[in-house]
């Protein structure tokens, strides 16, 4: 099929506002992490290790030196998630009436730039792809973790996850998970004979308030795109707990630029066929302490 062809598939036959998906994921979590403009490429962080207490002083006394030491500083890079798509200039002079064939595809482009973000959340390995940046799976603290080993969840996991987040005194957390793991929490409610409590979540970023599950205070907010796995042959999920904010963890961007996080580019093809849009997103994620960043993973 041509592209002018599909062109009509996207266009005036059904004079509906855009493409629609069938699939739409839910991105949740985004309207509660905080985004970080920064000058540069990357953002260094310093980190202290636990403080030890003050000592109890006689007067007169010599007062002991506890400097801290800081451990060595850690580099959040931002690294470029990328997409592109095809428009026919036929499409766009002929079949842009009701729809703007590039405004829909650009659209398109930038949900599929979200969802790859939202997933590289959890799964991001710089090890494994120095193209991404570092996900919770990587930048937790190993003793932060409930490992449940394809067990089922219980009241007394959300509990000990939820205590390992510990900065800004342990407020305000986010709990994010996937559809399995929402219904996990629920899950692990009814087996306690306790009813999950639903609130109005008003989102940090700009958005309509929405009714929401919570924890202990916490709202639990769903990321579709945060991805199955597996253990021993079955499947499991994980449940993550963060406080996001500049002293924990959040989201590392450039300046934006016309207002905008995402970066667009359009060429022609030499032949004059096609017009090629490229969308770029920008990106990292930083966690200022360890301490701002806890999970369940492996449940049933």
């Amino acid at each position: 099929m041509s592209l002018n062809q599909e062109a009509n598939r996207l266009s005036t036959n059904h004079l509906l506002p855009g493409l629609q998906e069938n699939a739409p994921k839910r991105l949740d979590i985004l309207k509660a992490l905080f985004l970080l403009q920064i000058t540069g490429n990357a953002l260094a962080v310093v980190r202290t290790p636990a403080l030890p207490d003050a000592l109890a002083n006689g007067f007169g006394t010599v007062i002991p030196d506890q400097t801290s030491m800081p451990d060595p500083q850690i580099l959040f890079v931002l690294k470029q998630l990328a997409t592109s798509y095809q428009v026919a200039p036929e499409a766009q002079d002929v079949d842009s009436a009701i729809n703007n064939q590039k405004e829909i595809q650009d659209d398109l482009a930038n949900r599929r730039l979200l969802y790859a973000f939202c997933r590289l959340l959890e799964v991001g390995d710089t090890t494994a792809n120095p193209n991404e940046f570092d996900g919770f799976l990587k930048l937790v603290n190993p003793a932060n973790v409930v490992d449940k080993a394809g067990a089922t969840l219980t009241l007394k996991d959300l509990d000990i996850a939820k205590g390992n987040v510990r900065a800004n005194n342990g407020a305000p957390i986010i709990i994010t998970t996937n559809q399995h793991g929402y219904e996990a929490i629920r899950t692990a409610h009814y087996d306690a004979g306790i009813t999950p409590e639903i609130v109005e979540f008003i989102p940090l970023q700009d958005g309509p308030a929405q009714k929401v599950m919570i924890y202990d205070g916490c709202p639990i907010l769903i990321n579709d795109a945060q991805p199955e796995h597996v253990l021993g042959g079955n499947p499991v999920t994980n449940i993550w707990f963060t406080y996001t904010g500049p002293n924990g963890l959040f989201g590392i961007v450039p300046h934006l630029k016309d207002g905008s996080l995402f970066r667009k580019r359009q060429v022609t093809m030499p032949d004059g066929s096609e017009t090629v849009g490229q969308i770029f997103l920008p990106i990292g994620l930083a966690l200022a302490t360890e301490s701002a960043l806890a999970g369940i993973t492996n449940i049933a």
